[in-house]
């Protein structure tokens, strides 16, 4: 265990959108619309998401063979350029052009979620995008077997990076759309990949089970002529530290309801299960009051994870801050 403290802070916002906000959201991941082509995916467009680049990784060619990685995510590195997006934050590429490259068979090569090489093979675009199978966190090589006509390569999709802060989806609909599944795609609380599938709502919003710290990409299993977004679910999954930790010292400034609710601190929580409760704090009343919590001098020990659930209640607390060694 690292002998350096380290520190987190959570710090509540009401404003609409902001990942600190733990209320509900409908369209804070992709804004409503019709699921109509480009295999199916939503746009990740939603306040809380980072817009794709659709042309991130190669600007528009018109190539044989091999293209050129010369987009705005790439880098050099010992003479080859390539896109490290990081284990941290994999992305679904995406083919696209506003003309016919279906003819065409491209290779990818480079590596995936969890830093382990990777390639696939995929069919071109017809004026529309077609995306990997794979999340790549590394892009090396993408080759053509034939002349592409003005293709762009990227993360056309975008994604949503919600870091320490892990959020459950939820998918709604303004119609019937109850026979398509929407799949979810990313990274766990622990960083490892994960995938959910999420029925399709009628005229409702229906609410999926795991927490996310990253979304990589949603796509639904057919064509949705209903306008439909997705959100996040009420409730955050704070994961301060996602390995052995010992908490030496914490603090937090209350606020208005701090007697309604009690913080727990917990070990081994995972994505779809809370953990051992390992340290229970009920703030008292007193807005604005900066609360010690005494928790002896050798702190707590947290040998999974350490984390706990910011219930929906605006005025719970101002902020939790968390001095931990691990």
């Amino acid at each position: 265990m690292a002998s350096s403290l380290r520190s987190f802070t959570y710090t509540y916002s009401g404003s609409a959108e902001n990942q600190s906000n733990p209320a509900a959201d409908v369209d804070a991941v992709a804004d409503a619309s019709a699921v109509t082509d480009d295999q199916f995916y939503v746009l990740n467009n939603g306040g809380m998401a980072t817009a794709g680049d659709g042309d991130g990784i190669c600007t528009s060619q018109s190539v044989t063979g091999q293209l050129s990685i010369n987009g705005a995510d790439s880098d050099e590195k010992n003479g080859q350029r390539r896109v490290n997006y990081t284990v941290f934050s994999p992305r679904r590429v995406s083919f696209s052009s506003g003309n016919n490259n279906s003819a065409l068979t491209f290779t990818i090569k480079g590596l995936n979620e969890g830093g382990l090489e990777v390639s696939e093979t995929l069919t071109g675009p017809n004026a529309a995008s077609v995306y990997t199978v794979n999340l790549y966190s590394r892009v090396d090589l993408i080759y053509s077997d034939g002349t592409t006509n003005a293709l762009t390569v990227g993360d056309n999709a975008g994604y949503v990076d919600f870091g320490n802060l892990c959020r459950q989806i939820d998918i709604t609909s303004d119609g019937n759309s109850s026979s398509i599944t929407y799949t979810v795609a990313g990274l766990d609380v622990y960083g490892k990949y994960q995938t959910e599938d999420i029925v399709g709502p009628s005229s409702a919003t229906r609410t999926g089970s795991k927490f996310f710290k990253f979304v990589s990409s949603i796509k639904a299993s057919a064509s949705d002529s209903n306008s439909v977004s997705a959100g996040v679910v009420a409730g955050i999954r704070i994961m301060i530290n996602n390995q052995d930790t010992r908490l030496k010292n914490w603090y937090l400034v209350q606020a208005a309801n701090a007697a309604k609710a009690e913080i727990t601190m917990e070990n081994g929580a995972t994505s779809i299960a809370t953990g051992s409760s390992k340290l229970i704090f009920n703030p008292g009343q007193g807005d604005g009051v900066v609360n010690y919590p005494s928790i002896g001098g050798s702190g707590i020990r947290f040998p999974t994870s350490m984390s706990f659930d910011m219930p929906v209640d605006a005025d719970l607390l101002t902020s939790a801050t968390f001095m931990y060694d691990g």
